[in-house]
């Protein structure tokens, strides 16, 4: 049975923070000088509700079978009043997020076609993302979607102050 989507609701919570427990695990896993543990869920509640009242931004779910299986957040951006820079109102995903035991079943698919409609509708013609290099099988999805890459973050550690 094919992922269907619908926004989230405040009731989804739950469900949603397992899903992104899971994706937070792997992050801290990969890259635990940028991500830690926490005490309590790692999607705090608030952020979550503020999100879903958020008129430039939205929650996705995908479901099969009735259980939620992964999620995209995405919220309206803009570039900076910079004179060089050319004005542009863009969709931004936050985070996306499918559960490892259903991952290439097309639910990430349908979520970033939810995100990509919800966008249009809100005339926005460009949708941005950030992921981490480590996570070669986002990269690999994102460039199946027809994503590329613009711009690079780099980093290089000059003194252990933070350890």
């Amino acid at each position: 049975m094919d992922a269907s989507t619908r926004p989230a609701t405040r009731a989804d919570y739950d469900a949603v923070n397992i899903v992104f427990a899971e994706v937070e695990l792997l992050h801290r896993t990969a890259l635990p000088y940028r991500f830690r543990a926490v005490d309590g869920p790692a999607l705090e509640h608030e952020f979550f509700e503020s999100q879903l009242d958020d008129a430039e931004a939205t929650w996705l779910v995908a479901e099969r079978d009735g259980e939620i299986v992964g999620f995209v957040n995405v919220c309206v951006k803009q570039t900076p009043d910079r004179p060089f820079l050319v004005p542009c109102r863009y969709a931004h995903i936050e985070n996306l997020a499918v559960r490892a035991s259903s991952r290439g079943a097309g639910g990430g698919r349908a979520l970033m076609a939810a995100a990509a409609s919800w966008a249009v509708e809100r005339g926005l013609s460009e949708i941005e993302l950030n992921v981490w290099e480590c996570n070669q099988q986002a990269l690999g999805f994102y460039e199946l979607l027809g994503y590329v890459t613009e711009r690079r973050t780099m980093r290089r550690v000059i003194s252990n102050v933070n350890s």
